[in-house]
């Protein structure tokens, strides 16, 4: 009969070297400080995390915790944010029939992305024109660029409007308006009055909107004649009726 040989059990790691194995395996997903801490020793496996901070092994970011080689940057963020835009947004629809994606919802799709690195990530894609920013109220949404730029092939060119002639008529239907406290006015009336093609003013407002330099106001439907019915932007899901316009100086026209 032959020996057994007696399997001695592994030894389980303790300590730091512990708490490294479990970033290494965690890889870029990271741990949370629960994750990480044993039952029995809480305090003394924080004590420890500390020091492993201190002495450059580990990475915290927005309460995770990674190994250096896997802990995210401005760069993997940003490029995680491209790719999830670009994987809900296709290039079949005209970009103003979009719900664009507020940065809430868009930080949800975006696995493994703190937030201390997520709004510098998305001024880097804004300033490098790779997403658009738009603002509707208080709440930013954003928008791939490439939408527009291959829809620029087949729809109306903004280099051929004339800026200068949508302020002044939205300058005078103001002081032609009866009520002098509403500072927004229809863009039926915007159309009608500067004679440009709506698709075109259109374009043109959403290109405002991203700047913070035009307003959108959904205004009252039910009661909105048939041609402001008819001049309404669709957008995200909403019916504007009516549109505030500000100068490139932020100043109100």
């Amino acid at each position: 009969m032959g020996k057994i040989t007696e399997k001695k059990p592994k030894k389980s790691l303790t300590g730091k070297d512990r708490l490294l194995q479990l970033l290494a395996k965690a890889k870029e997903k990271g741990r949370t400080l629960s994750q990480l801490l044993s039952k029995k020793n809480k305090k003394e496996d924080q004590k420890l995390l500390l020091e492993l901070i201190g002495e450059n092994k580990v990475v915290e970011l927005s309460k995770k915790y990674y190994a250096p080689e896997y802990a995210p940057n401005i760069e993997t963020v940003a490029d995680r944010i491209e790719k999830t835009l670009n994987s809900i947004f296709t290039a079949s629809e005209k970009p103003l029939e979009y719900k664009p994606i507020s940065k809430a919802q868009l930080q949800k799709k975006c696995p493994n992305c703190p937030e201390i690195l997520f709004e510098e990530a998305l001024d880097c894609l804004i300033a490098d024109k790779i997403i658009i920013p738009l603002r509707i109220g208080k709440i930013r949404y954003f928008l791939p660029m490439a939408l527009f730029k291959d829809n620029e092939k087949n729809g109306p060119s903004l280099t051929s409007l004339d800026p200068k002639k949508i302020y002044n008529a939205y300058i005078q239907l103001l002081s032609e308006q009866n009520y002098g406290n509403f500072s927004h006015v229809s863009i039926a009336s915007l159309q009608n009055k500067t004679g440009i093609d709506l698709d075109l003013l259109h374009h043109w407002l959403l290109e405002q909107s991203k700047k913070g330099l035009a307003h959108l106001f959904e205004g009252d439907w039910a009661l909105a004649p048939k041609e402001e019915k008819e001049a309404a932007l669709h957008f995200q899901g909403k019916r504007f009726l009516r549109v505030k316009l500000e100068q490139p100086n932020n100043e109100p026209v």
